[in-house]
């Protein structure tokens, strides 16, 4: 969960995430509720935390869309990122870069690694998908760096810039890039034995992506090996 900025000293705000942290969505609903009804919070702080937990805690996208959208009106633009995750996960894939589109515009720096997500997922746009990775990079996300791996590996002859975003995440501290590591080496014939060491790292087999990994493994034969301890140092130099 995403931490939210700025209220701690509010009597609302502390009793809410209070409520929340100890499981009493039903209280914590009620105090977002009523903060955002009587006053108390006139920048869209309220809106926003009754539609996160109803999104991400209890699965009431609907309610929490329209609480998003009236944060968002409000003036929290930072907002507009869990609108984007929400359509993201319902398949709107339109409408959430979109909405991460609009965070960028109005200024809000982050939206960069959300739009870079979004876009490294889309066939047919990795020079865009590649732009917004920078520009995210350039603004201090190091998520980003494994959707620009996702994304060059996309592009023919972009295999070794690909290979090096992901060990760029994997020496930020970001162990998911071992999963794209292990799927771009299990394409290349004669890494299985990379491929494989690389899965069996720690975050290296997300259950979203482990079995297309282990699926390409066992196509291309299954060898046994070490994965090059130069690897974990290696430094992706910017493509242009």
């Amino acid at each position: 969960m995403r931490k939210s900025s700025g209220r701690k000293n509010d009597d609302w705000f502390a009793r809410g995430e209070a409520l929340e942290a100890r499981g009493d969505f039903a209280a914590a609903e009620a105090v977002y509720r009523s903060a955002a009804a009587d006053g108390r919070c006139s920048d869209g702080t309220a809106d926003f935390l009754l539609g996160r937990m109803l999104h991400e805690r209890l699965g009431r996208a609907a309610e929490a869309e329209v609480a998003l959208r009236r944060a968002i009106e409000s003036g929290r633009v930072d907002a507009g990122a869990d609108l984007g995750i929400l359509m993201q996960t319902q398949g709107r894939i339109q409408e959430a870069e979109a909405a991460y589109r609009m965070t960028v515009d109005a200024g809000w720096p982050p939206g960069w690694g959300f739009l870079a997500n979004v876009l490294s997922k889309q066939p047919g746009r990795e020079d865009e998908a590649e732009a917004a990775c920078w520009n995210a990079i350039e603004n201090g996300s190091f998520d980003a760096w494994i959707s620009l791996g996702d994304t060059l590996a996309q592009v023919p002859g972009r295999e070794v810039d690909a290979e090096n975003a992901f060990y760029h995440a994997i020496n930020a501290g970001k162990t998911a890039g071992w999963t794209g590591v292990g799927l771009l080496l299990a394409r290349q014939p004669g890494r299985e034995a990379d491929a494989e060491q690389a899965i069996r790292q720690p975050g290296g087999s997300g259950p979203r992506r482990h079995q297309a990994c282990r699926r390409r493994l066992r196509r291309g034969g299954r060898a046994r090996g070490v994965l090059s301890p130069s690897g974990c140092r290696r430094r992706p130099v910017r493509m242009v």
